[in-house]
C-alpha cells in the first residue's frame, strides 16, 4: 500500500533539548514554528538531535534531558494534534548508537515516534538492521536513500549496501503502516548521469 502526501504535511526541524535552558528556547521556538506549519496541513514534526558543539560526547545527564524534553515537546504537540517523530544522522550513531538508544528506552512511546534513516546509519557506523529491529514497535516513518560503498547512487537500486528485501521483509512482518521516504541526493564523489529529477 502507498499513500503520497503533499510535502507541507512533513516539517523537520533541529532540536537543542540536552540543556534544560536551550531545550526552553528550542520548545517554545519550534513550537512557533510548529503552530504556523499546522495551518498548512502539518501534521507531522520530523526532528533531529542537535550535536554537541565539535560533536563532544553528550553525558549521561544531558540525555537525560534530552528524554525529559522530548516527551515534554512531544505532548505540546499532541495537544495541537500533530505528531513528534525522531529522525537520525550519522552523529547519534557514535558508541553504538548511544545517542540514538538512549531516547528510544527514555522517552513515552505515545509521546515520541520513531523515523529510522538507515543510510545515515550505516553511514555513522551502525548496522541500521538492529536498529530497525529496536525501534520498530515506533517506527512510523522510514527514509531510504542507496549507496554503493557508502557513496549515494541516484536511485533507490537493489544493488547497493543495504538489503531492501530484508527491509521490505520486517515491514511486512510487523505489518508497518507508515510511511516510506525515498530521499535522492548527490554528494561530489557520486557518479552523476542524469538530474535529481
Amino acid at each position: 500500500r502507498s499513500t503520497l502526501f503533499p510535502y507541507t504535511t512533513l516539517f523537520r526541524s533541529g532540536l537543542s533539548v540536552y540543556e534544560p535552558e536551550a531545550a526552553r528556547r528550542s520548545i517554545q521556538q519550534s513550537l512557533e514554528v510548529a503552530d504556523v506549519a499546522r495551518g498548512i496541513g502539518t501534521r507531522i514534526f520530523l526532528a533531529d538531535m542537535n550535536s554537541k558543539r565539535d560533536s563532544e560526547r553528550k553525558s549521561d545527564e544531558e540525555l537525560a534531558n534530552e528524554a525529559k524534553f522530548l516527551n515534554e515537546f512531544g505532548k505540546q504537540l499532541q495537544s495541537r494534534g500533530m505528531e513528534l517523530y525522531m529522525h537520525n544522522h550519522d552523529d547519534p550513531m557514535r558508541d553504538h548508537a548511544r545517542e540514538w538508544r538512549y531516547p528510544l528506552n527514555n522517552t513515552d512511546p505515545k509521546l515520541v515516534s520513531y523515523c529510522l534513516d538507515m543510510d545515515w546509519a550505516w553511514n555513522g557506523g551502525e548496522d541500521p538492521f538492529p536498529l530497525l529491529y529496536e525501534c520498530s514497535s515506533r517506527l512510523r516513518m522510514l527514509h531510504l536513500r542507496e549507496q554503493r560503498n557508502k557513496v549515494w547512487t541516484e536511485a533507490l537500486e537493489d544493488r547497493g549496501d543495504i538489503d531492501w528485501h530484508k527491509v521490505a521483509a520486517h515491514l511486512k512482518k510487523i505489518q508497518f503502516d507508515g510511511y516510506l521516504v525515498v530521499e535522492l541526493a548527490h554528494r561530489p564523489n557520486a557518479t552523476v548521469t542524469r538530474s535529481v529529477e
